[in-house]
C-alpha cells in the first residue's frame, strides 16, 4: 500500500514539473512577441502623425505663407462664411456676358459669394463689415503710433458698383463688339486692375483697399511706408490684425495683376 502511494506521489510531482516547465517556456517566447507589436504599432502611429501634420515655418508670431498660400486661405475662409453666389448679368447681352466670364476666368478670376448687406455698415463714408472696420481702427492707431497714415479707401461693393466700374473703363457704345475680339486687348488691360460684376473679392466684404500719406496713394502703394509696414516679415504686422494681401507678388493666373493696396481680413487665428 506504501509503495502504491509513493508511486502515486511521484507520477503527480513529475507531471507538475512538466506543466510548470511548459508553463514557463510558453510565457517566455509569448510576452515578448505582445511586446513588440505594441513598440512597432506606437512608432508607426507616431510617424504617420508627423507626416499628416508638418511644421509650419514661423515668420515672428505667425505662420509663414507662400503668395499661393495666401490665395487659399482667403478661397478657403469665403467658402466657410456662407456666402451667396449668383450670376450677375453686366451688359445684359448673354452672349457678351458669357465672352466676358470666359475671357476674365482665363486670367484666374474667380466667381465670389456676397455679403448679406443687413450686417454691413458705414465707416468713413465707405460700406464694410463690422469687424473690418474694427481690426482697421486698431492697425491704423497702432501705425499712427510710427508716423504712418494709413487710410480706408474702399471696402464693400455690390454687383452694380463693380459694374458701373467695369462699364466706365470699357466705355462702350456698342458691347457686341466684343465679340469679335477687337476689345480683347482693351478688356486685358482692364481686367489687369479691375474685376467683372461677380468676381471682386468686394463683394465678400471681406476685401479693402488701402491707401497711404496725404494723397491717399493707391496704385503706388507699394512704394509706401504704409506698405513697407504692412509686409514687413511675410506681412507679420497685417497679420496681427487679421489681414493678408489680396493678390500678392509671385501668384501667377489670379486674375488682376498684383494689387499691393487691396487686402483680405481672415481674422490673426488662422495665421498662427
Amino acid at each position: 500500500m506504501k509503495s502504491r502511494n509513493g508511486t502515486s506521489m511521484l507520477i503527480f510531482f513529475l507531471a507538475l514539473g512538466c506543466f510548470i516547465v511548459t508553463a514557463w517556456f510558453w510565457m517566455q517566447h509569448q510576452h515578448p512577441a505582445e511586446h513588440r507589436t505594441v513598440i512597432d504599432y506606437q512608432v508607426e502611429e507616431e510617424f504617420e502623425i508627423a507626416s499628416e501634420e508638418p511644421k509650419l515655418q514661423r515668420c515672428g508670431d505667425f505662420a509663414c505663407f507662400s503668395a499661393k498660400d495666401f490665395l487659399a486661405l482667403f478661397s478657403s475662409f469665403e467658402r466657410e462664411h456662407g456666402l451667396s453666389y449668383y450670376d450677375v448679368p453686366i451688359y445684359e447681352l448673354p452672349e457678351v456676358d458669357t465672352y466676358l466670364r470666359d475671357f476674365a476666368e482665363a486670367r484666374g478670376y474667380h466667381r465670389r459669394g456676397f455679403a448679406d448687406e443687413e450686417g454691413i455698415v458705414w465707416f468713413e463714408n465707405i460700406r464694410t463689415l463690422p469687424e473690418i472696420r474694427d481690426a482697421y481702427i486698431a492697425m491704423r492707431n497702432a501705425m499712427q503710433k510710427q508716423g504712418i497714415r494709413l487710410h480706408f479707401v474702399s471696402a464693400y461693393r455690390s454687383a452694380s458698383d463693380q459694374r458701373r466700374i467695369f462699364t466706365d473703363k470699357a466705355n462702350l457704345t456698342n458691347p457686341r463688339t466684343i465679340l469679335d475680339g477687337s476689345q480683347d486687348t482693351n478688356l486685358d488691360a482692364i481686367f489687369a486692375v479691375s474685376a467683372l460684376p461677380g468676381y471682386s473679392k468686394h463683394h465678400t466684404g471681406y476685401a479693402v483697399d488701402f491707401g497711404c500719406g496725404n494723397d491717399y496713394l493707391v496704385y503706388s502703394f507699394a512704394d509706401t511706408n504704409c506698405y513697407a509696414w504692412l509686409s514687413a516679415n511675410n506681412f507679420e504686422n497685417a497679420k496681427r490684425y487679421g489681414f493678408i494681401p489680396s493678390y500678392p507678388e509671385g501668384a501667377e493666373n489670379q486674375g488682376p495683376d498684383p494689387e499691393p493696396w487691396e487686402f483680405v481680413w481672415v481674422g490673426s487665428d488662422l495665421l498662427k
